[in-house]
């Protein structure tokens, strides 16, 4: 075994231990832990009775056959984001039985890596888990491309999570007719994406990502063109208000994206710092809403 292997060996055996010393301290019952490739089952042998594992296998690894005694299935999961792929999961567990709405559960997941168990979430199963699927991403625009948005959607998602040094941060991202968007938003600061070359300001590059959420912290919105290309930050919307009807609670940063994607053809995506929702606007209206931080996130 290789230095690497090993030491991502070690890592998912003491998360496994955490996670259940976690379980037991909260009084959870089942421990779900989605695989998208298989596991050492050295580490699922001496597992606890109690709480109970239950394993979600990517059916792409249907030939890897976990320890006897540990409940399992396999389920179709497609190639989406790490919170859609969970909610998959769970569903399917509960159509099984093996889940029952109305408990805690624990889950184990890949998100910082797509392959590794690597981060841990408790969810509450009352209602269906908040998130903003793919396959409704794509009915949102017509002239925006879908791997555009995916990269917006998931950047808002990691910016709700994370924060920035330790606290929650807000921000607004407009996507799409840009000419339009620039011509109803004036400047707040200087420009800090001004005169870099389009192709390292392009949203689909993950490279970028540590950059724009550095920004967020500043006020005012991202204007990003259809193709991905970031144009400005610091934005102040320009547009009215008037007609335009958000839920109560929501403040002016998700007012300015309703009336800009009311007012354009753009799609505007929010962040709250105060409930860490992201929210998809389209003509003026809350068409797709994520809450990534329902559960416990550690």
């Amino acid at each position: 075994m290789s230095k690497v292997s090993e030491r991502r060996t070690k890592q998912l055996h003491l998360f496994l231990d955490s996670a259940l010393v976690f379980a037991r301290a909260e009084g959870i019952r089942h421990v779900l832990i989605l695989a998208r490739k298989p596991l050492k089952n050295e580490h699922l042998h001496a597992l606890p009775s109690k709480p109970a594992i239950l394993m979600a296998l990517d059916y792409r690894i249907r030939a890897y056959e976990p320890p006897e005694g540990v409940d399992h299935f396999y389920v179709k999961l497609p190639d989406t984001t790490p919170l859609e792929s969970l909610e998959i999961c769970v569903q399917r567990a509960i159509k099984l039985d093996k889940l029952n709405v109305g408990e805690r559960v624990l889950c184990l997941f890949p998100l910082a890596h797509p392959s590794e168990v690597d981060s841990m979430t408790v969810l509450q199963l009352k209602e269906k888990a908040g998130y903003i699927s793919v396959r409704k991403l794509a009915r949102i625009s017509d002239s925006i491309p879908l791997p555009v948005l995916q990269s917006v959607l998931t950047l808002a998602i990691e910016i709700a999570r994370e924060g920035r040094e330790g606290k929650p941060v807000g921000t607004v991202f407009v996507v799409g007719d840009s000419q339009r968007v620039m011509e109803s938003s004036r400047p707040m600061i200087l420009n800090p994406f001004h005169g870099y070359p389009e192709e390292q300001r392009r949203i689909t590059d993950p490279g970028l990502f540590e950059t724009v959420k550095e920004f967020c912290q500043i006020d005012g919105a991202f204007v990003v063109r259809s193709d991905g290309v970031i144009l400005c930050a610091g934005r102040y919307i320009d547009t009215p208000a008037k007609g335009v009807r958000i839920p109560r609670g929501l403040g002016a940063r998700h007012m300015s994206a309703a009336s800009i994607s009311k007012t354009t053809d753009a799609v505007a995506v929010t962040v709250s710092a105060s409930s860490r929702a992201v929210r998809v606007f389209r003509k003026g209206k809350i068409v797709l809403e994520s809450k990534p931080l329902r559960g416990l996130w550690i």
